[in-house]
């Protein structure tokens, strides 16, 4: 998430000293003042007005090497969280009122680790939201034409669409 930072330069003193041999025209004189401004974590106003954001999943997998290794399918879900390793609940609509159950289309009928990756190329979620996933599983083969949008993450859900705690973890090629 992009911070904002202002300053203002204070004029007391040169640092390093004119003297010193690392003193150059171009080193700052004084000393700075900041301030940091940012935004409400799930709503960051840096990026618009969502108040929900989509993403692709897979099919549950019985264990977290094999959803990392099962690539997530064209059927999108939503969440109230930007970042993939927050996601709490699973929707079926972008408004969050229909939570994504086993009874409403979250295939888990061999398990419930499942891999995600943003259903938008150039969303937040897929740009600033899957930090340290990579787009394949262990040992799979890299080819140049992934965008962040193919940066997938893994996690365990419940049959309710929630995720269990401590389980979502960042895809890493041969992890």
């Amino acid at each position: 998430m992009p911070i904002t930072v202002t300053g203002t330069i204070l004029n007391q003193g040169v640092c390093p000293p004119s003297g010193s041999i690392y003193h150059s025209t171009e080193m700052f004189s004084g000393k700075f003042q900041t301030q940091i401004t940012f935004g409400d974590f799930y709503y960051p106003s840096a990026y618009g007005t969502a108040t929900s954001f989509s993403y692709w999943i897979s099919s549950g997998q019985a264990n977290r090497t094999t959803a990392q290794n099962t690539q997530p399918i064209a059927t999108e879900v939503y969440a109230r969280e930007w970042h993939f390793k927050y996601i709490t609940q699973l929707y079926k609509d972008p408004n969050l009122t229909i939570p994504l159950t086993t009874a409403n289309g979250l295939n888990q009928t061999a398990g419930g680790f499942h891999s995600y990756c943003a259903a938008t190329d150039g969303s937040i979620n897929s740009e600033h939201g899957n930090s340290n996933s990579h787009t394949n599983g262990i040992g799979q083969t890299t080819t140049s034409t992934y965008t962040d949008q193919d940066r997938r993450w893994t996690a365990q859900f419940d049959s309710n669409g929630k995720k269990i705690k401590q389980t979502a973890q960042p895809n890493r090629k041969n992890q």
